[in-house]
């Protein structure tokens, strides 16, 4: 199977990702992009659809946004857990935007660092 470009969290293989017709244009994968944030800072996690048949060129047909909510009973938790004086913290591996979205859901701070900056 091959999947398409996913540099968001690191290089994948050239050799397993599609490439869309209409992806060649740089406004357009701007445009994509510049969508693909606004979803994810709304929470959302996104999956690029393409369509194409064996042996002829992709093109991209659009995002497909999904919402992964945290459960109802989250944020009560969060809220006993931190006013019994417990240090909550969260560690994903979400793009920036949806960890600080899930974060404010449930009660906690917002100022979230990528994970790049832990490592250091």
């Amino acid at each position: 199977s091959k999947v398409m470009d996913t540099a968001a969290g690191g290089a994948d293989s050239g050799a397993l990702q599609w490439k869309c017709e209409d992806c060649a244009d740089p406004d357009f994968a701007d445009s994509v992009m510049k969508k693909d944030v606004e979803l994810s800072s709304q929470g959302y996690k996104t999956i690029a659809v393409a369509v194409g048949f064996e042996g002829q060129p992709m093109y991209f047909l659009g995002l497909l946004p999904m919402i992964d909510p945290p459960r109802f009973d989250t944020a009560v938790t969060i809220r006993r857990l931190m006013d019994a004086g417990v240090g909550v913290k969260m560690i994903t591996g979400d793009h920036l935007n949806i960890a600080k979205e899930t974060a404010r859901l449930v009660g906690m701070a917002t100022n979230i660092l990528p994970g790049e900056m832990t490592r250091e």
